[in-house]
């Protein structure tokens, strides 16, 4: 028997909440305060004088990261659709067997070398002209870093994004 409030039905309590606990769904889809993360934090370090800590500064540093292909959404194709791997069909991995003696072999299972493991191949044909079928553009972008008066060495800023 299934007792009132522990079935799957809407409303709060159920096992839909336990695991939105664990996994930051706030539980029971009661609205969330804190704003999606677009990515995981990047170390940087930043090399700034004695005299900087002292009297605190704002500093520039350049840095570069991979975002998905506005052209082609991240497909890496003209017309948006994902290709198998003809090589690996679709798994991402390969399967090597390499004879080591009479009735012994060998089998190795490494990433595939033709779609680096993704699974997906883009025909030359159909290649983005922007992202040249890497689904990914690299994107330069600057940023300000306040080092604040009297920070110690060592310290870690984190710039939030």
């Amino acid at each position: 028997a299934i007792k009132e409030g522990m079935g799957s039905g809407g409303g709060p309590g159920g096992m839909a909440d336990i695991f939105d606990l664990f996994t930051g769904g706030g539980g029971g889809g009661r609205g969330r305060s804190q704003r999606e993360r677009r990515s995981d934090d990047v170390n940087h370090k930043l090399a700034v004088t004695l005299e900087d800590l002292y009297n605190g500064c704002t500093k520039k540093m350049s840095l570069s990261r991979n975002l998905p292909c506005d052209p082609c959404n991240g497909t890496g194709t003209k017309s948006g659709k994902k290709y198998e791997c003809s090589t690996c069909r679709g798994t991402g991995m390969q399967v090597h067997i390499r004879p080591l003696g009479p009735g012994m072999v060998q089998q190795i299972q490494a990433r595939c070398s033709s779609c680096n493991g993704s699974g997906h191949g883009t025909p030359a044909g159909d290649q983005c002209p922007a992202c040249k079928g890497k689904c990914l553009v690299s994107e330069k972008k600057m940023f300000e870093v306040h080092v604040e008066q009297g920070m110690k060495a060592g310290a870690h800023i984190t710039l939030r994004g």
